[in-house]
This record gives structure tokens, sequence and C-alpha cells, in this order.
């Protein structure tokens, strides 16, 4: 069912790339990796805005990830807010292309 794992499963991700912008005044976060875990972007939008609003240090983002210690994080951010706005796959699968993708009322 959702939210269970195997126990041997592998419960990490490499973050690609992840930046800030802002636009019109409203702050989005990007970020790029293979795969996503349930949560694991609203988890990290949690944590950096604990970092931005000065409640902790930089360096303690990477002592949460370290930790492997949900408990240790900030809360979990709302979904609203959140959308995925592309898919790509290497070209080995053979799949078609997809254009990026944004919220009606956020496009450039």
């Amino acid at each position: 069912g959702r939210g269970t794992a195997r126990a041997d499963e592998d419960h990490r991700c490499d973050v690609l790339d992840c930046g800030w912008t802002e636009s019109t005044g409203t702050l989005e976060l990007e970020i790029e990796a293979y795969r996503f875990l349930h949560h694991m972007v609203r988890n990290l939008v949690g944590c950096l805005v604990y970092v931005g609003k000065g409640k902790h240090a930089p360096q303690w983002l990477a002592e949460v990830l370290q930790g492997r210690d949900r408990k240790a994080a900030a809360p979990t951010m709302p979904a609203a807010g959140l959308y995925l706005s592309e898919v790509r796959y290497e070209a080995r699968w053979q799949l078609p292309g997809f254009a990026r993708m944004m919220p009606f009322g956020m496009e450039p």
C-alpha cells in the first residue's frame, strides 16, 4: 500500500539541481532529480523556509539530510502551489518529449 516499502529499499534520491527564482513577487523553487520520494519536495521546502527565516543556520539542512531522521526536520509544507512542470526521459526509452507546463496564470 501507499507509504510502505521493503526493508531493503533505498530511500535516497540525488537532487541534480535546485534553485530559487523570483517572479512578480513570488518565490519559485525548481528541483531536478531522477526521481522523487513521497513528500520529498514539500519536506525540503519546509527546511529551506526555516533556514530562510533564520530559525536554523544553513548547515542545519545538511545535518538533517545526513541524519536521515524526519523528526529532526521542519514541518512538511502544504501541497498548495506545488506542481510538476516537466518530465524528461532518456533517449534510450524512445518516449515522446513533453512541452514544459506551467499552471494557469503563471505563463511567462
